[in-house]
């Protein structure tokens, strides 16, 4: 009796990393072998993409929250699951004083026209709380990538 293994592209990203060579090959074989040498960046240019990559649903409803609170319940949502696609796996341990962690840096001057990306951050947060683990993303270049690829939905987040 044969069976027939179905995988997603993220759970299939996943354990390639680690796989033998053989299943590397039927993996290759499936989803052919430029998916897994492509950069996360070429992958992941729109929100559409981050929620294929993360295989997440696309308009969660948020019906159970108070209707005024929900764009920014989704707003939140969306930068999340960006980040978690950019991040391919990556989840910073907020308990590690020691591991960087970084985010996009925006400089709104006055008006929605001109909110824009200002670089990518990694600092100590001394007395404040900075952000949590699953909005900060594995390394400046990809905070970057964030930061400029994705400019309108930060702002929806942060504006909310």
């Amino acid at each position: 009796m044969k069976k027939e293994l179905v995988i997603n592209e993220k759970n299939a990203k996943f354990f390639y990393k680690m796989a033998s060579d053989e299943l590397k090959k039927e993996l290759e074989n499936s989803f052919g072998k430029a998916f897994f040498q492509s950069d996360i960046t070429d992958r992941v240019k729109s929100l559409k993409d981050a929620f294929k990559v993360t295989g997440r649903p696309e308009t969660p409803s948020f019906y159970d929250l108070p209707e005024d609170l929900r764009p920014f319940f989704q707003a939140i949502y969306n930068v999340v699951v960006i980040n978690e696609a950019l991040n391919e796996g990556f989840r910073g341990n907020i308990y590690n004083e020691d591991e960087a962690r970084y985010y996009p840096w925006f400089r709104p001057s006055g008006s929605p026209s001109s909110f824009r990306f200002s670089g990518a951050i990694c600092d100590c947060s001394f007395a404040s709380a900075g952000t949590g683990s699953r909005l900060c993303l594995k390394n400046d270049n990809i905070a970057s990538y964030a930061g400029k690829q994705f400019t309108e939905e930060y702002r929806k987040m942060l504006e909310s």
